[in-house]
């Protein structure tokens, strides 16, 4: 079987949770032929004539949707709409600009969906009406990495020689994503206001983020690390929501949450439970670093009580749970279930992920027998323009790089980060683009 994987990727620093998520298809391949294609240097014409048996659209392919809806970016992409080729997309962060993706699925001929929602918010955001497909697998937003799991999890530090006991990063995220999208940030401030003599290193600044391998030799000297599901309680399927709170925050900059609510979706929140556990849950298990983390399902993997340390909405028992983190016993054997039952199993593994997904896709395609001369030297191609795609679209190259160096320099520098966001991000890059 030979699958195209299309993805989007600016040339800026990214987490390690994203790069393991796209490249597991080529690790974990076995006998298929993987090849990938960055759709931020456009579409070449000779996509449909490289012998591929089907297209696997990446969610990161989907991400500029949740900025603005790309439905002005179809045009763009007319060789892949006429590729006659079972299509199948793996979206996350499916609650703003749904109709978008609702229409990209239907007028490029998507047959089926690799989603985070439940099964009972299918219909919600994909109505067969409007996204003509009718075929969906549940899927976790990340998994774990074998050779993460055999490089970190073969060196853990104890909790007693560890540097940091509370470690955490977060940013501040937009109001549309409802109260549950505050349980992010707040959690910084509610631990950083607490009284707690604990060590912390939590931050909500973008600037503190941590990338790379450097992310994951931080999270081993954490003992205990907050967090919440991922998600969030707000539909926007047509990004008017999203448009009227950012007009609202960037005319009352003080405004919160609350006032917020009340001027511009009131009634509206907790109706769309979409709530999953997010990477970082995974990346600590495998660090065998204890978790405090707001109550919920966590896709049923992580287990209250056992596997994390619960902390309630309402935050009525912070302070009890800040107690326990002092225990050191406590909170090791907590890593230890969670390292034991979820770290050490297949199930929730990447190569199992891939496996799962191929099968899936095997049972729509009819593979070919062989490739024609053409088919290899265009796949050659390909492959020449995706290691090198300033030879395919040097000037699209150069934009992105020049808005990336004009971010570093904006963050490195000082300049006026409020003035930044409020009146560059947000009038001519793109609602939150930036962070």
């Amino acid at each position: 079987m030979r699958l195209l994987i299309i993805y989007h990727q600016k040339p800026r620093a990214q987490r390690m949770a994203i790069s393991s998520h796209l490249l597991s298809f080529e690790k974990y391949k076995g006998e298929h032929f993987v090849q990938y294609w960055n759709i931020a240097y456009g579409i070449p014409e000779l996509i449909d004539k490289c012998g591929f048996d089907a297209i696997v659209f990446h969610f990161t392919f989907f991400l500029p949707n949740i900025n603005s809806s790309f439905e002005s970016s179809f045009s763009k992409w007319g060789p892949l709409k006429k590729c006659n080729l079972p299509k199948f997309a793996m979206i996350q962060d499916e609650y703003v600009n749904t109709l978008s993706l609702c229409h990209f699925l239907k007028e490029f001929g998507v047959c089926h969906v690799f989603t985070c929602l439940p099964s009972s918010l299918w219909q919600t955001v994909y109505p067969n009406a409007k996204s003509g497909v009718t075929d969906f697998t549940q899927v976790l937003t990340g998994y774990i990495d074998e050779l993460m799991l055999a490089n970190y999890g073969s060196r853990h530090i104890p909790h007693n020689r560890r540097t940091i006991d509370i470690g955490y990063r977060a940013r501040k995220v937009p109001f549309n994503l409802g109260k549950h999208g505050t349980y992010k940030w707040l959690l910084t401030e509610k631990i950083l206001d607490s009284s707690t003599t604990l060590r912390l290193d939590v931050s909500n600044d973008p600037n503190e983020f941590i990338f790379g391998q450097s992310w994951f030799d931080f999270v081993q000297q954490c003992r205990i690390m907050p967090g919440c599901e991922g998600g969030t309680s707000l539909h926007d399927p047509d990004g008017k929501l999203r448009t009227k709170v950012n007009e609202f925050v960037l005319n009352h900059p003080s405004a919160n949450f609350e006032e917020t609510e009340q001027e511009c979706f009131r009634n509206q929140d907790l109706k769309f439970p979409y709530y999953a556990l997010s990477p970082r849950h995974f990346e600590a298990a495998i660090s065998k670093t204890c978790q405090i983390l707001i109550e919920g399902e966590y896709n049923g993997v992580f287990v209250a009580g056992k596997h994390y340390i619960p902390i309630k909405k309402d935050w009525s028992n912070l302070k009890e749970v800040l107690t326990l983190c002092e225990n050191i016993e406590y909170c090791e054997q907590i890593a230890e279930n969670a390292y034991r039952d979820i770290a050490m199993n297949k199930s929730y593994s990447y190569s199992y992920f891939v496996q799962e997904v191929f099968n899936v896709i095997q049972t729509k395609i009819q593979a070919k027998n062989g490739l024609n001369a053409e088919e290899i030297a265009n796949s050659n191609k390909l492959q020449h323009y995706h290691i090198n795609p300033f030879q395919f679209a040097p000037f699209l190259v150069l934009k992105n790089l020049s808005i990336e160096w004009t971010k570093q320099i904006i963050f490195k520098f000082g300049i006026d980060k409020a003035k930044w966001f409020k009146w560059i991000e947000l009038k001519l890059i793109g609602s939150n683009s930036v962070r």
